[in-house]
């Protein structure tokens, strides 16, 4: 790729961040509705064609939105988790961190706002992306090879069919705000690592 063309990608690429980082502050403060592009390039110190030239409308900032504060949530789950230090038991690891996941996407105050009934997308819209596919994907990754490492994990499907098979499961999860922690990880043991095959043997 060409100097100039580097450039040009990376103007644009800090100008969308920019532009998506007032949004975020709009939808925070306002709510998605009261927020208007016109509204985020005066946050973003912009034109409102620059706006509509990054974004095509305010659906496509809210799944912009979406996205970057449930990277941000995954991002500090890990970090804690690599904080804490290891946990011997993959099962628990991985039940311990399922909990941490459903927790934190339905209690966040961010997510709520952007995901609120009546706005553009829905949480399994939002989970859906291609990004959040993606990352998704990495999140689960090393717990998920553990286990196949330790011969725990069923052979017969990717990592992408068992992750896309937890987001269904667990989007389910988080949209039931009368289940408590210690109900999801009941449903995590006695469900999910059964039909992982992520249960211990008998020694």
């Amino acid at each position: 790729m060409p100097p100039s063309t580097r450039t040009a990608h990376s103007a644009r690429a800090q100008a969308r961040e920019q532009v998506l980082a007032a949004a975020r502050a709009c939808f925070r403060r306002d709510g998605v509705k009261a927020t208007t592009m016109e509204r985020v390039a005066r946050e973003a110190g912009v034109s409102r064609q620059l706006v509509y030239k990054l974004f095509l409308g305010r659906r496509e900032l809210v799944e912009a939105a979406v996205s970057a504060r449930t990277r941000e949530i995954a991002d500090e789950i890990a970090a804690e988790h690599a904080t804490e230090g290891p946990i011997a038991d993959v099962a628990e690891l991985f039940t311990t961190v399922s909990v941490a996941v459903i927790e934190r996407l339905r209690w966040d105050s961010e997510l709520a706002v952007l995901l609120a009934p009546g706005g553009p997308i829905t949480l399994h819209e939002a989970l859906w992306s291609e990004e959040l596919t993606e990352r998704g994907e990495r999140f689960w990754f090393p717990m998920l090879e553990r286990a196949r490492a330790e011969g725990l994990l069923r052979s017969d499907l990717s990592t992408r069919d068992l992750s896309d098979w937890l987001r269904t499961v667990y989007t389910s999860m988080i949209l039931r705000p009368d289940l408590h922690p210690d109900d999801e990880r009941e449903i995590i043991q006695r469900f999910v690592l059964t039909s992982l095959a992520m249960v211990m043997r008998p020694s």
